[in-house]
Parts: C-alpha cells; structure tokens; sequence
C-alpha cells in the first residue's frame, strides 16, 4: 500500500520522536488510523510498543493487525493486572449505588447519599492525588479493605496512586488510541513515564462527554501535531455532506475530508441508526407483521432498548419498587407533570415519554427483538449512534430521532444566562459529535431522514424493496 503524504510525514515523525516527546495525530472518520499505527510499528522493528486500546473488542480485533514488536492492551486490563497482583482477588460491581453505600452512613437522606456517590465517582475519573472529602476517603478505604466490592474505576484510580504508570517505562513507544474518549486519570497514566507517545483520534467522535470523557487531543500539549484528512470508507458526497455540519455547527479548528475510495458501488449491507432507544423501538415496531425476518439483525440488548420504557409504566403505575436501578432518577419526581417539565432537558427521556402513550403491544416487540437480536446472517441492521462507532455499512439510513441542530443552535444564540448557555454548548457538541459519527458508517449511499435533512443524496431503485419494510 503506497502511503499519502500526510501519513508519510506521521511515518517520518513518529521515527525520530526522542524520549518523553508527543506526537498528536487528529485522524478524520474512516482515515485508518490504527493502520498508521501499524505502519509506524512495523518501520520501527527494533522498537518495542504498547498500544491502548478503548476497549476489549478493539483490542481483541487489533493484536491480529500488529506486528509482534508490539504489545495489545487496555488501560483497565493494565490496572486490573496490577490490582490482582497488589490486592489480590476481589469482586467487582460496575457501579456503586446509594443503597451500598448506606452502611458507611447512617441515617443519611438519599440526597446526601447521592452526593457522595457523585463527589467519590468524579474523584476516580480525575487525575488528582487526594481527596478533601473525608467521605470520598472513606469509599476509597472501604474497597481498598474489600469492604465494599471494587468498581472498574477504582482499580483504575488505584493502578494511578499506586503506579503511576511508572511500569511503563520498559516500553520505547506508547500509542494510545480514541484519545478524544479519554478521561483525566487515564491521560495522567499515559503521560506519566519518559516513553516516546502517540496519540491519535478524532476531535468530532468524542460522544461520551455525559460520562466525564476528555478530549485529549484538545488538551495536551504536544511536541507535534499533524493530521490525517484522508477518508478511505466514504464518497466524497457523504463526506461533504458530514463537513457542512460541521461548519456551521462547530468553531473547532478542523481540516476538510477528502475521499479515497476507489472501490466499485455494491451495495451489499445497510443499517438504519437511531439517536435513542425510543427511536429504535419504533423501527422494530414497523417490523412486527412481517413474517420472514431473517435478513434483519438488532445490533443492541434488548434489555437495555426497553428499559426505560418499562421503567416509566412502573412510574405511572406508582410501582416505585419496579423501577431499576440504572433509572433510580424517576423516584425524583412527584408527578407525571414533573418528569415531563424535566424530560425538556433529555431527548431521550422526552421520546420515551412520547412512546409510551402510544397503543404498542411493547412485550410482544421486546419479544420480537429478542429474535432480532439472534439472527447471525442479516444484511440488514439497527443500531443506535453510540454503538455504530467503529463500524461501516454500504447504504445508512439516519432515523428521525436525532437532535435538530439548528434549533439547539439557535436557543444557543438566545440564551442570556452564561451557566445555561455552556450547558447549551456542551450538548450541543455532543449531539453534533454523534451525528457526524452516524453520518460517517456510510461507505457508499446515505439517507437522512432526520431533522437536519439538507438534500437527499443519491437514492438506487434497487433499494425500495429493501425500504418497504420500514
């Protein structure tokens, strides 16, 4: 594969990085940045590297690209080699909530409770090295003594005080990968050790701001920063299509994206991709007369597509003791009135509002989409924006469920209370972040049926049998 310009210049910089030097690569949607990666890897061989990955699944998929010079890991798998060995075993809880935390106080109010649990769950995420917070301390204390059972963050904090990352100095090169989904402790880990560093990501695929992610690409300080504008998935009329968003909708500095694709148009998958839950509840409704459904797969569990909805009935049933634990918000509100006034401020909940009052048989669709959800051999798919991340299909359909970025733009502009305006502002990142994401799964033809439809691009006949369906 003959290398573009801009990926020779990253080979020629990443070469002659010298010890504890950075080098930020901002890598536009489909620009194969983890094939850069490789390339710098495999013009390196005496080098030794250690690439973090987001996740497990990326991970899993990447030690098959690298050469054996380097070493596939995840941040968490890092931390959780060295808490075993330091602590031993101890078991694990994805999140802590009030009700575990209740023992440590006692006769505290649920507000308080609440409090702490926020306060303590910032306090891991971050990069600090104490805490001021005597009940933050306590938390940490309580795991640290297998009190409490030990959260994914945790482990992640406690590989920070205790390590430091320090370990990693055997390494010549550290790569991180997704650096725009990264968070304060993580960046303080990477950062920690005299090792040559690359990170690279996508300033506009940062989409999980909700859960205190950083934009490492916007806030460290590199030696060098250089760009990858060159898209190898896309038609340069979907990529156009994805900038123009990002042109009246953003003021971050960025580089238009330029298309290689060369392939031939052969349509041979589409997936239709949702904002929200709601959205993708509605798809799956559209499909509940059609009696052979083996070319259309559910891409999300389930479980988590319905949850709020069946959370919200328990809710206006006054079947608090129903409600999960991931929605443990609802028991906040009074009245049907008041979680209405709220859901003003959450699409998500707003649309979920929205379904319930309509007259669906919603077991028999959660039945349906545990059906869905089975078929291994679909060329048909739904899934929503956060999960298609990462994936690529020849036709996308964009739902009708995604936030209209003119009017958030615009509320914006008429927003007088500068506290209002940055939260404002923030969403409206992450709602644009998202769309850009969902845009750019599309190889070849792109249909947006959301609120934000500018024109619609190139449409093939061959697809309306494919369409009737939904």
């Amino acid at each position: 594969m003959k290398l573009s310009k801009e990926q020779e210049l990253i080979l020629e910089k990443a070469s002659t990085l010298r010890q504890g030097e950075i080098l930020k690569i901002n890598a536009c949607a489909g620009s194969g940045k983890t094939t850069m990666l490789k390339h710098i890897a495999l013009a390196n061989p005496a080098n030794s590297f250690l690439y973090l990955a987001f996740n497990k699944a990326i991970a899993q998929k990447s030690k098959k690209l690298f050469p054996k010079n380097v070493e596939v890991k995840t941040i968490h798998s890092l931390a959780y080699v060295f808490a075993k060995k330091h602590l031993g075993s101890f078991s694990l809880l994805s999140n802590l909530k009030i009700f575990d935390i209740a023992p440590f106080f006692s006769n505290q109010k649920s507000s308080y409770l609440n409090a702490v649990l926020k306060e303590y769950a910032r306090f891991l995420k971050s990069d600090e090295t104490e805490t001021f917070y005597k009940e933050v301390a306590l938390l940490y204390e309580a795991m640290l003594k297998k009190e409490l059972p030990m959260t994914h963050d945790f482990y992640l904090k406690y590989y920070q005080l205790a390590s430091g990352g320090k370990e990693l100095h055997n390494y010549d090169y550290i790569l991180f990968d997704e650096a725009q989904d990264s968070n304060a402790v993580m960046l303080s880990i990477f950062l920690n050790n005299v090792c040559k560093k690359i990170l690279v990501g996508d300033t506009f695929q940062n989409i999980y701001g909700f859960n205190q992610t950083i934009n490492a690409l916007e806030t460290i300080e590199a030696d060098f920063h250089l760009n990858l504008s060159t898209n190898y998935r896309s038609t340069q009329e979907i990529l156009d299509y994805a900038d123009s968003f990002l042109e009246t909708c953003s003021s971050k500095n960025r580089v238009k994206m330029h298309s290689a694709l060369k392939e031939e148009v052969k349509i041979k998958t589409q997936a239709f991709i949702t904002r929200t839950n709601a959205g993708l509840i509605e798809l799956i409704n559209t499909l509940r007369k059609e009696e052979n459904l083996d070319e259309v797969a559910l891409l999300k569990e389930p479980e988590s597509i319905f949850k709020l909805l069946f959370d919200i009935f328990s809710f206006r049933a006054n079947r608090f003791e129903l409600i999960s634990k991931e929605n443990a918000f609802l028991h906040n509100f009074d009245s049907m009135f008041e979680l209405r006034s709220y859901a003003s401020y959450d699409a998500e909940l707003s649309l979920a509002l929205n379904l319930s009052e309509k007259p669906y048989d919603f077991k028999a669709l959660k039945k349906l989409a545990l059906k869905l959800y089975q078929n291994k051999n679909a060329n048909i798919f739904l899934i929503n924006a956060h999960l298609s991340k990462g994936l690529e299909w020849d036709r996308v359909i964009l739902h009708n469920d995604f936030v209209k970025l003119r009017d958030l733009k615009a509320k914006i502009e008429e927003e007088k209370n500068q506290e209002e305006k940055a939260k404002r502002e923030f969403e409206m990142e992450q709602e644009l972040n998202l769309f850009y994401v969902a845009i750019t799964r599309a190889r070849f033809e792109l249909e947006d049926r959301s609120g934000n439809n500018k024109e619609v691009l190139r449409q093939d006949k061959k697809f309306n049998k494919m369409q009737r369906k939904f």
